[in-house]
């Protein structure tokens, strides 16, 4: 028997309908489900999650895509009635770290013609080591919700799990995951899926893991040029600033680091200056030594084109930095992330900086 049935529903009474359908319908599968309440807030799924017994995440409500890079889903603020956008990055580390979970469903509480809110989702969660994920249309909902809670009881897979490049991920649990048919992969009201047929290990292609679709996708933004962050550093504080670019690698966020994308043998100013033109945010990295003279004159160049573009010039306090850092007037005047600090964690705060989503420390 799978784990309980939580459903993550801001904003939306327990007893509504048509949303009351979901609860009902694995209840008559034998299936334990339950509403978060009273606040479907980030802490409250945190902590419930932590007991173990969750098996199924089924989230009905609203996301906003970001750009091509980042995405937020809506849920409850503990600080009052209005919604708090959640980094969906952050929402699938949470996932991926709850014990016993097994998957997520996405399903968008304005219907059909408002799920593009919700369009890509699934594959950014998997992509961030979230269990499998999938999309669940609102016509799901009209009498077919209990099909597919026998099929996940049953152990079989269900069609529409979250793809990346056409390789299929794993069904979660490490159940083997079945061939999609040609058609649709989400059933519609006009046509009624059946539950798909159980595919033998042996039948099925080990799909790629989580960590390879995951440096997969910051490999094709980097293809792209699509970095989210120029990291301006005095070479002094290159090892330094290197742990803290793999670090955010980790977190799904594509620096620019000079030594990883400058390609010998050509002249270095102009990719410099292209990035200066277009990158998203900068982090302006401090240390014992200081500010460097060519440092310098980036942190200007990056001032002067930012305030245009009203981006992010973050300056970073590397852990040996001074008390008292000499810091270019300019650069005095922005928030800056301290790493000699512990609490609050300066990587949450820097990847705030970078992705404009604010982290729950409530």
């Amino acid at each position: 028997m799978p784990g309980r049935v939580l459903i993550v529903a801001p904003q939306i009474a327990p007893d509504s309908l048509p949303w009351r359908s979901i609860a009902d319908a694995a209840r008559g599968e034998g299936i334990d489900a339950e509403w978060l309440a009273p606040v479907a807030s980030e802490n409250a799924l945190r902590t419930r999650l932590a007991g173990g017994d969750v098996g199924l995440v089924v989230f009905v409500g609203r996301g906003q895509a970001r750009g091509a890079d980042h995405a937020t889903i809506e849920l409850a603020s503990s600080a009052g009635p209005e919604p708090r956008a959640v980094n969906l990055r952050h929402l699938a580390g949470l996932l991926a770290a709850a014990p016993g979970l097994e998957g997520v469903v996405l399903v968008p509480r304005d219907g059909a013609g408002a799920g593009a809110g919700l369009a890509g989702f699934a594959e950014r969660l998997v992509a961030h080591r979230a269990p499998a994920a999938m999309l669940w249309p609102d016509a799901a909902l009209a009498g077919r919700v209990g099909r597919w809670f026998a099929a996940w009881r049953d152990g079989v897979d269900w069609p529409g799990l979250a793809r990346l490049d056409g390789a299929a991920l794993e069904h979660a649990g490490q159940r083997p995951a079945a061939t999609p048919a040609p058609a649709a992969a989400t059933p519609s009201a006009a046509s009624p899926a059946a539950a798909p047929a159980s595919v033998s290990p042996s039948a099925t292609p080990t799909p790629p893991s989580r960590e390879a679709l995951a440096e997969r996708l910051l490999e094709r933004k980097r293809a792209e040029g699509r970095f989210d962050v120029f990291l301006c550093h005095n070479s002094a504080d290159k090892p330094a600033v290197k742990a803290v670019a793999r670090a955010l690698r980790s977190r799904g966020v594509l620096p620019w680091l000079d030594e990883w994308e400058l390609p010998p043998g050509q002249p270095w100013q102009p990719l410099l200056e292209k990035q200066i033109g277009q990158i998203r945010s900068a982090a302006v990295f401090v240390g014992l030594a200081g500010v460097g003279p060519w440092q310098e004159q980036e942190i200007y160049g990056f001032l002067r084109e930012f305030v245009a573009r009203r981006s992010a010039v973050i300056p970073v306090l590397l852990d040996n930095a001074p008390s008292a850092p000499d810091l270019p007037i300019f650069l005095r005047a922005m928030t800056y992330v301290d790493f000699r600090l512990r609490e609050p964690d300066p990587m949450v705060r820097l990847e705030w900086g970078i992705t404009g989503v604010r982290p729950d420390y409530a």
